[in-house]
């Protein structure tokens, strides 16, 4: 999709058709450099390789809000990565819900990720997704998880100076690694937040 103009309707990654990306990297770059004038639903149709971190970072002109909001349904498809941080990264972005989507980071670096929300992402909603960290060999300390809203730097347990995101929804996830002798990230979900916030919804 070569698109200059805001994001509105029905869309595809994998599949074909003059509304489809090739990959979730052309996606979520236009998705930032243009941004959305209505809802956007995007349905994944293959499996995908991550080249890099997919950034949600938004359009300061045209953001997601309650009513332009942006629905991604994996449909069961696989998004590989081999990073040492997270695969999918929010950062001060809100309304988006992934869905239905397995994300396998096969890096063996101890801060290898599934998904981080950071800097004020806030109603995002994580539902049905599995996380496989089949990489990791061998656990670093007290660190490394799945899922992440706090900081966006490599310490997860520190504060972060901005608000990490308000009203998330995690739920149905599956967090996996499907490597045999690896004792896996030491945390599930991990949110830090300033003193007295609790930001999160989980559920099974």
């Amino acid at each position: 999709v070569g698109l200059n103009a805001q994001l509105n309707g029905n869309y595809t990654i994998g599949g074909s058709g003059t509304k489809n990306f090739s990959s979730w990297n052309e996606f979520v770059d236009s998705f930032n450099q243009n941004g959305v004038s209505g809802r956007v639903v995007v349905n994944m149709r293959s499996d995908d390789s991550a080249k890099k971190r997919l950034i949600f970072s938004g359009n300061v002109k045209f953001p997601t809000s309650i009513s332009n909001n942006l629905k991604i349904n994996g449909n069961g498809h696989i998004l590989k990565a081999a990073l040492g941080t997270e695969v999918i990264s929010m950062r001060g972005v809100d309304y988006i819900s992934i869905s239905n989507l397995k994300i396998i980071n096969s890096s063996s670096d101890y801060f290898a990720m599934g998904i981080r929300m950071s800097l004020g992402s806030d109603s995002n909603v994580i539902d049905s997704v599995t996380v496989d960290l089949n990489g990791l060999n061998k656990r670093l300390g007290f660190d490394g998880a799945y899922i992440v809203i706090g900081d966006t730097g490599s310490v997860l347990s520190r504060e972060p100076a901005v608000l990490a995101g308000i009203g998330n929804t995690i739920s149905s996830c599956r967090l996996i690694t499907s490597n045999k002798n690896s004792p896996g990230p030491f945390f599930g979900i991990i949110e830090v937040q300033k003193k007295g916030i609790d930001s999160i919804s989980t559920h099974n």
